[in-house]
């Protein structure tokens, strides 16, 4: 697993020749065979042990990593849908390690996050063709515990209200037209610039170096582990 990102750091030319997201899975998996990681579907993981996994994964605060010693060096593409995180469920025969990536073909300078709140326990590369750069860092080290639990906790509020406000619409106020017109609140992140400190280019991040160095770091923790 290691051995990928130190790729990664070596041959960046190699995987920006991709144009697109997809394009650029592939050779991140081309990158995991060659490191001696064999590609398995659902199918091949029992039921019992995908609903202990995909419990675990799929919590937006979960800063740890699911010990498991099954399905040794493998990993899973798309594990819970292509639209679904992680993009990467890599079995590295201790720990199971989520992968999204976050790929663009223009000149971004910060992932699109849409409805994915980074995850803590996730590790993100994030790649542009036109700035010809790719970074990775873990969820945790760019939102902290705090933050991301209230920005989680804004969108349960607004869709609760989203709901009763539905019922109350539906109930009392009349649909004269036959239209059915109704609130959609459609659950999206960003970032912007909050003050004079806040750093959106990921390129250039101050951080950069530090963060990108603690993923290696938590690798090589996991392995020993």
């Amino acid at each position: 697993m290691l051995s990928i990102f130190e790729d990664i750091i070596k041959h960046k030319a190699d995987y920006l020749r991709a144009e697109t997201g997809e394009h650029f899975e592939d050779r991140f998996e081309r990158g995991l065979r060659s490191a001696g990681y064999s590609p398995i579907l659902k199918r091949d993981i029992s039921a019992d042990d995908f609903r202990i996994i995909k419990n675990f994964i799929v919590q937006k605060q979960n800063a740890d990593f699911l010990g498991f010693k099954k399905y040794q060096m493998s990993f899973i593409r798309g594990p819970f849908g292509s639209q679904n995180y992680p993009d990467f469920m890599v079995f590295t025969g201790k720990y199971i390690i989520p992968v999204e990536i976050k790929y663009s073909k223009e000149s971004q300078t910060r992932p699109i996050w849409n409805s994915g709140i980074p995850r803590a326990n996730g590790i993100y590369i994030f790649g542009s063709y036109k700035k010809g750069d790719i970074t990775f860092f873990l969820g945790c080290d760019v939102l902290n515990k705090k933050r991301r639990a209230a920005l989680i906790n804004f969108f349960e509020e607004i869709k609760a209200e989203e709901k009763n406000f539905k019922k109350f619409a539906k109930e009392k106020i009349p649909d004269a037209e036959k239209r059915g017109f109704m609130p959609y609140v459609r659950r999206a992140y960003d970032q912007e610039k909050i003050s004079k400190d806040t750093e959106l280019n990921y390129f250039s991040h101050s951080q950069r170096k530090r963060l990108e160095k603690n993923v290696v770091t938590t690798i090589k923790k996991l392995q020993k582990n």
